[in-house]
């Protein structure tokens, strides 16, 4: 009987070991990930002073209205256009 009680005893130990690691592992995961998130930001290309002029480019359209979509034309010329279909 002393046998079994050490083992109950080991897998209680082991599976208060194994749920300490898996949170210890999540935390640090997220640590990690807003750290170089944290990091990142400032060397971002979204962050740069022309970023708010790249986006008023395609918020507006050629005759300067702005929610409308653009003009299309025809043209001539040897250029392939896919939409990203299969």
């Amino acid at each position: 009987m002393n046998t079994n009680d050490q083992r109950v005893a080991a897998r209680s130990r082991a599976n208060r070991r194994l749920m300490n690691l898996t949170i210890g592992t999540a935390i640090l995961g997220v640590v990690a990930t807003g750290t170089l998130g944290w990091v990142a930001a400032p060397t971002s290309r979204a962050s740069s002073p022309l970023s708010g002029q790249t986006a008023a480019l395609f918020t507006s359209t050629s005759n300067g209205t702005a929610g409308t979509a653009p003009n299309v034309t025809n043209g001539s010329g040897r250029a392939h256009v896919s939409t990203g279909g299969s």
